[in-house]
């Protein structure tokens, strides 16, 4: 099997009509939750990725656009059709193969692409860089989805500077940065280290700036996720 440990054991041909956040008992808002308007359901492939099935030639799945991410990439509140590595296999006419997965860290994002760009080097890859508090147990031998279960740092600079060495440890002329609405503001960090001489702050404040940052333009039905029209538009942002 290509990419055998890219398996998420617990939903592994899973069929769910409610996820993570995506419940009235977890949803941010139980009145929008039950007004939403569209059917979800979660339908996950055999390797526990809510995708189609992967191709299986190492051709087609260079030729393919890569998208990894957290629930924003899994699209937890919506639809498939609504998210945005669905919506941009539509615009693009290529395959987009999405792994994702609900929790995940920044440093968890950095491995999975590490090793696709080592085994599939393939053309175009997006990366959706999650929240840079949200930091994986540092025990490999767990299993991804029990690493995820994540120590959030509280110090501000230690975050951004381990967010940075994630897409410092990426080179690939394909590749595409996004990050998720609300994952950092980059003021935050020089207000909170006024007063700490610290010779990375610029190079981190430029790397954050230069990142698409996703505007949320609205809501899936947890009301904390966005929905198809955020995805719209960093679809026109990817493909300009």
């Amino acid at each position: 099997m290509i990419l055998p440990d890219f398996i998420l054991h617990s939903q592994v041909d899973a069929r769910w009509h409610y996820s993570g956040s995506d419940s009235i008992e977890g949803c941010f808002d139980k009145k929008h939750f039950k007004n939403y308007p569209y059917p979800i359901e979660y339908v996950y492939n055999s390797r526990g990725f809510r995708d189609a099935e992967w191709p299986n030639s190492i051709d087609e799945l260079k030729n393919a656009i890569w998208c990894i991410g957290d629930s924003f990439t899994v699209g937890i509140g919506s639809p498939l059709e609504h998210t945005w590595p669905y919506l941009l296999q539509q615009q693009t006419g290529r395959r987009c193969i999405n792994v994702s997965m609900d929790g995940a860290s920044n440093e968890w994002i950095a491995r999975k692409t590490q090793a696709i760009i080592k085994e599939i080097n393939p053309t175009n890859i997006v990366t959706m860089w999650s929240y840079t508090h949200r930091r994986e147990k540092k025990d490999n031998s767990l299993s991804d989805e029990d690493r995820r279960t994540h120590v959030e740092t509280v110090d501000a600079l230690e975050n951004a500077v381990n967010f940075k060495s994630c897409i410092d440890s990426l080179s690939h002329s394909g590749i595409t940065h996004t990050v998720i609405p609300n994952a950092y503001n980059s003021q935050n960090f020089i207000i909170n280290h006024i007063n700490n001489i610290y010779h990375n702050v610029a190079d981190i404040i430029e790397v954050l700036d230069k990142i698409k940052q996703v505007p949320q333009l609205d809501y899936a039905r947890d009301f904390h996720h966005f929905d198809k029209l955020t995805s719209q538009w960093l679809i026109e942002q990817i493909c300009q």
